[in-house]
C-alpha cells in the first residue's frame, strides 16, 4: 500500500493582497474568490448603490441610469477584469478566453460555466501554482483510511476527499 504524496504549494502567507487581488492580471484564483471575494460583495455593493440612487433620486427612470451605479460601473471595470482573466489563469486559459463573450448568448453561458461552475486545473499550470494541497493520512497524523486524504484550499478548512485507487491524491498530481 503507497502513501499519498504531499502536493507542495505556496505557503498561505502568500495570499495576493487586496490591490494585486483587484488590479493584478498574474497569477491565479479559486472559484470560491471569485464568488465569494468578488462576485458577492460587488453585487452586494451595486443593490446598495442602486437604493441609495433611488432614495437620493439621482435614479433617472427615462434612461435606467443612477449616477452612483455608473460611478461603480466604471470604478469596477479594470478589477473585474483582472479578476476574469485570473479565473482564466486558473483554468489553464489565456486571459483573451475571455473574448469568447463576444459570441452573443452562447459566449455569456460558456464564460459563466467556465469562470464560475467549473473548477480549475490540477496542479501547477503555466499562470502559477495550484491552489490546493493534499496531505494523506500518516503525514497529517490523522487515522484516516487508506482511500482518504485531508485537502484545503487557501484560507479554507479541511475537507476530506475520497481518493481512487488508481490515484494518488484526489487531483491526480
Amino acid at each position: 500500500m503507497s502513501t499519498t504524496q504531499v502536493v507542495q504549494t505556496a505557503p498561505a502567507s502568500s495570499l495576493p493582497s487586496l490591490g494585486k487581488f483587484l488590479f493584478s492580471f498574474q497569477g491565479r484564483i479559486s472559484r470560491y474568490q471569485y464568488w465569494v471575494q468578488f462576485i458577492l460583495p460587488y453585487v452586494v455593493l451595486a443593490v446598495v448603490v442602486s437604493v441609495i440612487d433611488l432614495i437620493t433620486g439621482m435614479y433617472n427612470a427615462q434612461t435606467g441610469v443612477g449616477l452612483l451605479s455608473t460611478i461603480l460601473s466604471l470604478l469596477v471595470i479594470w478589477p473585474s477584469l483582472a479578476i476574469h482573466v485570473k479565473r482564466c489563469h486558473d483554468r489553464d486559459r489565456s486571459g483573451w478566453f475571455l473574448l469568447i463573450a463576444l459570441i452573443p448568448i452562447v459566449g455569456a453561458i460558456w464564460l459563466f460555466v467556465e469562470l464560475g461552475c467549473l473548477r480549475g486545473s490540477v496542479g501547477d499550470n503555466r499562470f502559477g501554482p495550484t491552489l490546493w494541497r493534499c496531505i494523506d493520512r500518516s503525514f497529517s497524523g490523522q487515522n484516516m483510511p487508506p482511500h482518504l486524504a485531508c485537502c484545503w484550499g487557501r484560507g479554507s478548512i479541511c475537507t476530506v476527499a475520497i481518493i481512487p485507487a488508481t490515484r494518488r491524491t484526489p487531483f491526480g498530481t
